[in-house]
């Protein structure tokens, strides 16, 4: 992730907690905080706001974080193959979100020849590839992705600069489009929904007026033999 992307991330987060927060918040103390005539009285609709909001941000930058990757990888498997050499070769730490144990990627930067030039490039994969296990990765990169190793690269027909040693999209990539998409569709409809009816008016159903006496229809009363 960039910096944009923990930056944006990170809002989105803030105010998911914040919607939580207010939602659980007692109503006395809410209504310390504002007043009945504002226009935040609401504190219904004040939590909701906040954390659709989030939750919108939050689908937002999921699939603005592999929008990219899906897209190059799904046109990344009609590029041209081209015989590359592994320049280097090396295992990163990367932290995961949900673990507090790491895992690893390959590292790695290979040469190529294309149209009578030569290339460097060090895309391995569109979407992160790592594992927790590093036993199983460093083994992978002394079988595979060996220095001086000759492999296959997928050259952009377009860009020679561009290349990838595996073409095609991570699952992850597609999980996280999807996911995204959904929280960021759930939290427009609710916001729209919220700030249609910011009082919840809708949400009460009208009072039936009472039926009296008069209300009742009349039944032909039966004449006495």
């Amino acid at each position: 992730m960039n910096r944009l992307e923990l930056t944006l991330g990170g809002m989105a987060f803030v105010l998911l907690a914040a919607g939580l927060l207010v939602f659980f918040l007692p109503e006395g103390v809410w209504r310390t905080l504002a007043s009945r005539r504002s226009r935040w009285a609401s504190q219904a609709s004040v939590a909701g706001v906040l954390f659709f909001l989030g939750l919108a941000g939050g689908g937002g930058v999921l699939v603005f974080m592999a929008a990219g990757d899906l897209l190059s990888g799904w046109q990344s498997r009609r590029w041209v193959p081209v015989e590359a050499t592994i320049e280097r070769s090396d295992l990163v730490e990367v932290r995961q979100i949900r673990s507090t144990n790491p895992a690893y990627r390959f590292d790695l930067s290979y040469e190529y020849e294309q149209a009578g030039q030569r290339y460097r490039a060090s895309q391995f994969a569109f979407g992160q590839v790592a594992s927790p296990n590093r036993e199983a990765m460093e083994q992978e990169r002394a079988e595979q992705w060996p220095v001086g190793q000759t492999v296959m690269a997928y050259v952009h027909p377009d860009d020679a600069s561009r290349a990838v040693l595996k073409p095609g999209f991570q699952p992850k990539a597609m999980i996280m489009v999807v996911l995204g998409f959904t929280f960021l569709v759930i939290g427009a409809w609710q916001l729209r929904n919220l700030l249609a009816d910011w009082n919840g008016d809708r949400l009460v159903p009208a009072k039936s007026p009472r039926n009296t006496g008069r209300d009742r229809p009349r039944t032909p009363s039966r004449r006495r033999g």
